[in-house]
């Protein structure tokens, strides 16, 4: 096929001629060499002092085709005042087609005129009559002339790189300024680096709430299975009525494997966070998310209490457990864990009343959102006491026995995947060693066999062999390096 008109084309034919000095344009193959060193994260001086020194070319390369953009267009514009003036079209016939062409008849003769503006990239083909560009001064040094390398009849027999046969188009100079332009904004770009993202979120407030908000989201990522999350607060469709513990797994498992799946990496996906931020927000407008991660880490702290909690607690404690079942009861439920597990908590009423929600310790949130609970109800608090109480729960689930039994047994389970790694990487080196030396083997053999029918093609006689035999019968006074040769004198290989 003939060459593609595109930039890292004509990268690859034309040079500028400035002011006499040809100012090649930069290899494709070093642009991506370039690429390659910046996209490995490197602090390369070399390749930034590149883009410098080219971006200062390109600066001088642009004032100076910035002139003759100009003087073209004038040109063109003194071509189509000439026309208008004639009182006829430019067209492919007569005199006026003839100039448009390139030509024009002075004298009784076809002489060379000015040429018109290339076609659209759409119009032109992937080979003409053109013959190759030439970007270079043909009235002093510094001056453009895009006029083709090739004959009259080479240009009239269709050329301008638009017929069959043609290599590249002509390139105007408002074109090549445009490309300069562009090059010039890719590398001011690339030497600037990637943009500073702005600050979204600013004070010691704000960024404390987001905080919980990410570890909330964690823990119920991580634990939300244990504690019995259900699937909406991870942002998976609701179980279907009546469906088993398994049946309701799998559906949870398809489901993140769908959203897995997508094209943008479920990015906009409903996710644990997300969920958790609309809930918070609007607790009554966006479903019962909210009230389920409430009394699914309730029913979770309670039932770690019961077992460690002794009889005198039990009974009261299941009384709760009952409870949470009934519709409306969990607020009240909620105020009582968190005045029973703050018992030994001492406040003072300033601290209580501390209204930085965000700012506030676990211990002194639990009193605050217990007194808090009493007279006001939950869905008329803001996001930041949701966020706070959240991670205040979290936290205290993270400390009961059943997260660290399975905290310890999925770390034991990761020691048992990184030994079966380490053994699974030592037979690969292993094969691959013995696979190494087989080829090395083979490697041999091919030249002791190349070795042999050169010898027997020269007759059957080693002159090494022979001297090696000669030298070793010589009493042992020969010297050289090798088995069998002297008495000692130089090492065996």
């Amino acid at each position: 096929g003939g060459p593609c008109l595109s930039t890292c084309d004509r990268d690859l034919q034309l040079t500028f001629h400035l002011g006499g000095e040809v100012i090649p344009v930069r290899r494709p193959a070093q642009e991506r060499e370039r690429l390659r060193w910046r996209a490995r994260g490197l602090d390369d001086l070399d390749v930034v002092d590149d883009d410098l020194e080219e971006a200062t070319r390109l600066e001088v390369l642009i004032e100076d085709l910035t002139e003759k953009a100009a003087l073209q267009q004038q040109q063109m514009q003194h071509q189509q005042a000439q026309f208008a003036a004639g009182g006829a079209a430019p067209g492919p016939s007569g005199v006026l087609g003839a100039a448009t062409h390139g030509f024009a008849l002075a004298g009784g003769g076809m002489v060379a005129a000015a040429p018109p503006p290339p076609p659209p990239l759409g119009m032109m083909g992937h080979g003409s009559n053109g013959g190759p560009v030439t970007v270079s001064g043909s009235g002093g040094p510094g001056s453009l002339s895009p006029a083709p390398s090739v004959p009259v009849s080479g240009a009239l027999m269709g050329g301008w790189g638009a017929g069959i046969g043609g290599r590249h188009r002509i390139t105007t100079a408002v074109e090549m300024l445009a490309e300069a332009k562009e090059r010039r904004q890719r590398l001011e770009l690339a030497i600037r680096g990637p943009p500073m993202c702005g600050i979204l979120i600013r004070g010691p407030e704000p960024v404390a709430s987001l905080m919980d908000a990410l570890a909330v989201s964690e823990f119920v990522s991580l634990f939300g299975r244990i504690c019995g999350v259900p699937p909406t607060v991870l942002g998976l469709p609701p179980v279907a009525p009546g469906a088993s513990a398994g049946a309701a797994a799998q559906a949870a498992a398809a489901a993140a494997g769908v959203l897995a799946g997508m094209a943008s990496g479920g990015a906009t996906a409903p996710s644990p966070l997300r969920c958790l931020q609309h809930s918070v927000s609007w607790p009554l407008d966006h479903g019962t998310v909210l009230e389920d991660l409430y009394m699914a880490l309730l029913r979770f702290l309670i039932s770690q209490w019961i077992r460690t909690g002794g009889p005198t607690l039990s009974g009261r404690l299941k009384r709760w457990l009952r409870l949470l079942a009934a519709p409306g009861c969990w607020p009240e439920v909620l105020r009582r864990y968190l005045l029973l597990s703050r018992s030994h908590v001492m406040l003072s009423p300033d601290e209580i009343a501390d209204k930085r929600l965000a700012l506030l310790s676990d211990d002194t949130m639990a009193v605050h959102a217990a007194v808090t609970l009493r007279d006001a109800p939950y869905y008329t608090q803001p996001a930041t006491f949701h966020l706070r109480l959240l991670a205040t729960l979290c936290n205290d689930a993270a400390g009961c026995d059943g997260i660290r039994s399975e905290i310890s047994n999925r770390q034991d389970a990761l020691e048992k995947l990184q030994v079966q790694k380490y053994h699974a990487d030592a037979e690969h080196r292993k094969r691959e060693k013995q696979q190494q030396q087989q080829r090395r083997a083979a490697e041999r053999q091919r030249r002791q066999q190349l070795m042999a029918a050169a010898i027997t093609a020269a007759g059957g006689h080693d002159p090494h062999a022979a001297g090696g035999d000669d030298a070793a019968g010589g009493g042992g006074r020969a010297r050289g390096r090798g088995r069998g040769r002297g008495r000692g004198r130089g090492r065996g290989r």
